[in-house]
C-alpha cells in the first residue's frame, strides 16, 4: 500500500516520455531534479546576497551623509565653539575619512566639561535643522498649495477666455458675411477683446494706418496693476512712474542674442520665473514673441504678443509697452544689464497680466513654470531626500545630455533669501541650471 502510494507520486512529477519501471530513466530524472532545486537555492541566495549588499551600500551612505553633516555643524558653529574656548581645526585636505578621525581624535582629547558644553551646541544645532526642515517641507507644501490656487484661477480665466474667442470668431464671421471684412475688423473694440493672434494684427494694422498705439486697458499702467502685496512690502512709498518703452532712444526686444546674463532680478519676487526663462535659450526664447511683419513692428504698434502654454494649448498674451520705474528712472522689477533690451521685461509683464498683476507671480515653482513656458511635462525631485548622490548626478546628466531645460531650488527659510547656507547657498531662492561638467573627477553644476 505504501508503495502504490510513493509510485503515484513518482509518476505525478515524471515526464510522459520516461517510465518509473526503468531504472535508467528514475536516475536521470533524480538528476534533473537535484539540479533544479541546486539552481533554485543558489538563485536565491544571490538575490539574498545582492539584499545585504544594498544594505550594506545604503549604510555607507548614511553614515557618510551623517559625517557630513556633523562636518557642517562644525562649520557653522566654528565661532561659538572657538568663543566658548573650544578649539576645534577642521582639516580642509585629505578625504572624508581621513578629516573625520582628525575631528574625532580632537573631540577625544576635550576636557568632559568642555565635551559636556559641545554637546549641548550639537543637539542645538540638530534641533534648529530639525524644525528648518520642518518649516522648509511646510513652506513648500504653502508654495505648492499657492501655485495650484493660481493655477486654478488661470484655467478659470483660459475657460472665460475660450468662450470670449467663440463668440469673437462668430463676430468675425458675421462681419465676412455682410462684406465688412477686415475695413470693419479695424474698427472693433479692442478694450473688451480677448487676447489672440486676431486682435495683435488688428494692433498692428492699426498702427499702419496711423491710428494711434495700443494702450491695453485691460492691464493699464496703474497700481493696480503692480498689486497691492507688492506695494505695500516690496516698495512701501515709491512713487511709481509708467514709461513707454517704444518711445526710447536705442530700446530693442532682442540684443545681441539671448543670454542667461541678459536678466537682473528686481524688487519682485519671481526668481522661479527669471531662473526658468534664462535657460530657454535663443531659440525657444525668440518663439515666445509672435511677430506679424518683424521685431521692430513693437515700436510703431506699442505692444507685444507673447504665446505661453495652458493644459497644452497655447495662450497668447497681448501687453503694452508701458513698464514701471522708479522716479530716477531705473527699472523696479526685472532689468537687464545694458537697459535697452527689453525682452525678460516684457515676458515678465505678460506673466503677471496672465495670472491678473505682478504681486500674483510672487513666489512659485520652477517646473510648473517652465511648463507654461515650453508645454512640456514637468518632473521634480528633492535631492534632501536622496541618499544615492551618485544616482542622482547620474539622471541628472543624463537630462542634461538630453537637453531638457533644468532648474533648481534651495530650501526655504525664516530668513528668505538674506539667509545663506554653510556652503555659501543662498536660501529660498531659485536657480537656472546652465551647464552639468564632470572634470578631473569632481562633478559641478
Amino acid at each position: 500500500m505504501e508503495q502504490q502510494y510513493y509510485e503515484n507520486k513518482v509518476k505525478q512529477f515524471l515526464p510522459a516520455k520516461y517510465s518509473i519501471d526503468n531504472e535508467g530513466d528514475l536516475l536521470f530524472c533524480a538528476f534533473v531534479g537535484d539540479k533544479l532545486v541546486h539552481d533554485a537555492y543558489v538563485h536565491e541566495q544571490e538575490q539574498v546576497i545582492q539584499f545585504i549588499m544594498m544594505a550594506v551600500q545604503n549604510s555607507i551612505l548614511m553614515d557618510h551623509k551623517k559625517k557630513k553633516e556633523f562636518v557642517q555643524f562644525l562649520v557653522s558653529k566654528q565661532d561659538v565653539l572657538h568663543a566658548l574656548g573650544i578649539g576645534i581645526q577642521l582639516p580642509t585636505r585629505g578625504p572624508l575619512e581621513q578629516r573625520w578621525d582628525q575631528i574625532q581624535q580632537q573631540i577625544q582629547e576635550l576636557s568632559p566639561e568642555e565635551l559636556g558644553v559641545f554637546n549641548q551646541l550639537k543637539a542645538l544645532y540638530e534641533a534648529e535643522r530639525g524644525q528648518s526642515k520642518l518649516d522648509g517641507a511646510a513652506a513648500r507644501e504653502e508654495q505648492r498649495r499657492q501655485q495650484e490656487e493660481r493655477a486654478a484661477a488661470a484655467e478659470e480665466m483660459r475657460r472665460q477666455k475660450e468662450e470670449q474667442l467663440a463668440a469673437l470668431a462668430t463676430q468675425v464671421e458675421e462681419m465676412a458675411a455682410s462684406g465688412g471684412g477686415a475695413d470693419a475688423q479695424l474698427e472693433m473694440d479692442l478694450d473688451s477683446m480677448p487676447d489672440c493672434r486676431l486682435k495683435y494684427e488688428i494692433i498692428v494694422k492699426r498702427a499702419k494706418a496711423g491710428k494711434g498705439k495700443f494702450a491695453d486697458a485691460q492691464f493699464p499702467p496703474n497700481d493696480k496693476t503692480i498689486g497691492d502685496t507688492v506695494l505695500q512690502n516690496n516698495i512701501p512709498g515709491v512713487t511709481v512712474r509708467w514709461d513707454r518703452m517704444g518711445e526710447k532712444p536705442k530700446t530693442v526686444i532682442f540684443e545681441d542674442g539671448i543670454d542667461a546674463s541678459d536678466i537682473r532680478q528686481g524688487g519682485l519676487g519671481d526668481c522661479y520665473f527669471l531662473s526658468s526663462i534664462a535657460v530657454l535659450g535663443n531659440r525657444q526664447t525668440r518663439d515666445k514673441f509672435v511677430f506679424i511683419d518683424g521685431e521692430d513692428e513693437w515700436r510703431q504698434c506699442g505692444a507685444c504678443c507673447v504665446k505661453f502654454y495652458n493644459g497644452g494649448k497655447e495662450q497668447f498674451v497681448i501687453v503694452d509697452d508701458h513698464l514701471p520705474l522708479y522716479e530716477s528712472g531705473d527699472f523696479i522689477f526685472t532689468s537687464t544689464p545694458s537697459g535697452t533690451e527689453m525682452w525678460p521685461m516684457l515676458i515678465e509683464k505678460a506673466f503677471a497680466k496672465l495670472y491678473g498683476s505682478y504681486s500674483v507671480i510672487e513666489g512659485g515653482l520652477v517646473d510648473v513654470c517652465l511648463s507654461e513656458l515650453t508645454n512640456g511635462i514637468p518632473e521634480t525631485f528633492y535631492t534632501e531626500k536622496e541618499t544615492n548622490t551618485a544616482a542622482l548626478w547620474n539622471k541628472a546628466m543624463k537630462l542634461y545630455k538630453a537637453k531638457h531645460f533644468l532648474g533648481a531650488g534651495s530650501p526655504n527659510s525664516k530668513g528668505g533669501d538674506s539667509d545663506i547656507s554653510p556652503t555659501g547657498i543662498v536660501q529660498s531662492h531659485a536657480f537656472s541650471i546652465l551647464r552639468l561638467v564632470e572634470a578631473d573627477g569632481h562633478k559641478l553644476i
